[in-house]
């Protein structure tokens, strides 16, 4: 699960979450939009290397050649899926 202390708005950071096997658990990025205050959960957008989903004048594209993408801790250029963004409790 996410240990929301620490996560500020537009940090990077990862949802673990256990596939259908056991022995495989994915750490799916995302970047904190807000924190809602009421439940204490954080309102995220997803984020993917899968670039063939993109949403054309829609999503955003980070590459490493973006000032900021050294400290996204992201790999490889990805993309931010703005149609995803669901809470996490």
């Amino acid at each position: 699960m996410i240990d929301s202390a620490g996560v500020f708005d537009s940090e990077v950071a990862s949802h673990e979450r256990q596939n259908w096997t056991p022995s495989y658990i994915r750490h799916d990025p995302f970047t904190v939009l807000c924190r809602v205050r009421s439940f204490e959960d954080l309102v995220v957008c997803g984020i993917t290397s899968q670039l063939r989903l993109l949403v054309s004048d829609f999503d955003e594209i980070t590459s490493p050649g973006d000032e900021d993408f050294g400290a996204s801790s992201l790999r490889t250029q990805s993309l931010i899926r703005l149609g995803c963004v669901p809470t996490v409790p």
